[in-house]
């Protein structure tokens, strides 16, 4: 039986103190609990956070709320460099109303305060995720074979492996963490990320900044293969497909 559940922590002074949280879908009613906490805090070995600090919004993080066949969403109004003013976060029938309400909610409480805000991402639970991204004829037609919904930082967390095991890609809220077969590993840190609607791919954008340093990706419809497209800049790797493992 598979649940979902979204979990937040804020700082005792409020957002502007620090603001975190985290999702899990598809998994039992206590495990997506479990999952939605660890995410939040940065404690799962999937999503850790950088150099094992715990902030404390992150040492507050709890679940705020559960769903089935439903999808959650959050938005907020800061960045890693600017605290956020306001929040809000929703559980809806689909993506779409979800992401709605959850902006709804963070507008009300930013009432004017701090930057406009923005949806993070989604997250849909079992029915729901293939009632929020429908696959039509001519979306079939455009985009053959890709993520019918806006892709999100969301949707890429956790593990993935090529076809050969050469490699494993672990992506956190803040970092790609990458290891090697003969034991070796690289770790990225994500300055931001950028959404294109044209070919629905993500783009990543490392630390440092300097022109290149980026890497887009997009997903299969059902979001269980990673597609890494070639890039033109930066170390010009090629494209690799990955799978959930």
């Amino acid at each position: 039986m598979a649940d979902g559940a979204i979990a937040v922590g804020v700082a005792a002074r409020g957002p502007t103190g620090g603001f975190s949280w985290g999702a899990a879908a598809d998994e039992g009613p206590e495990e997506s609990k479990t999952s939605a906490v660890k995410i939040c805090r940065g404690q799962d070995p999937n999503y850790r956070a950088p150099k094992g600090e715990i902030t404390e919004a992150q040492s507050r993080c709890s679940v705020v709320g559960t769903f089935k066949d439903k999808c959650a969403a959050m938005a907020f109004n800061g960045s890693t460099t600017i605290p956020s003013t306001a929040y809000g976060w929703a559980i809806a029938a689909n993506s779409e109303a979800a992401k709605n309400q959850a902006l709804a909610r963070c507008e009300a409480m930013r009432s004017g305060r701090g930057a406009a805000c923005a949806v993070d991402a989604a997250i849909c639970d079992g029915s729901a995720e293939a009632a929020s991204n429908p696959v039509t004829e001519d979306s079939a037609q455009s985009q053959p074979g890709l993520a019918g919904d806006n892709l999100a930082l969301i949707d890429f967390l956790g593990r993935w492996c090529p076809a050969d095991n050469a490699f494993s890609y672990t992506f956190s809220h803040n970092q790609l963490h990458v290891q090697f077969r003969d034991g070796s590993t690289r770790d990225l840190t994500i300055r931001k990320t950028e959404y294109y609607a044209s070919d629905n791919s993500l783009q990543i954008f490392w630390l440092p900044d300097r022109p290149g340093n980026s890497t887009s990706y997009t997903m299969s419809a059902d979001k269980r293969m990673l597609i890494q497209l070639p890039q033109k800049e930066g170390d010009k790797g090629p494209r690799r497909e990955l799978h959930r493992c």
